[in-house]
């Protein structure tokens, strides 16, 4: 799998179950 999708969906879903490790400024203001 290629590392920056895998990368993509890592945050795609970080951002689904409340954005577990990702700033503010990604996913939901």
């Amino acid at each position: 799998m290629n590392q920056e999708f895998a990368n993509c969906v890592q945050h795609f879903e970080a951002g689904r179950f409340g954005r577990l490790t990702l700033p503010d400024s990604y996913g939901q203001p």
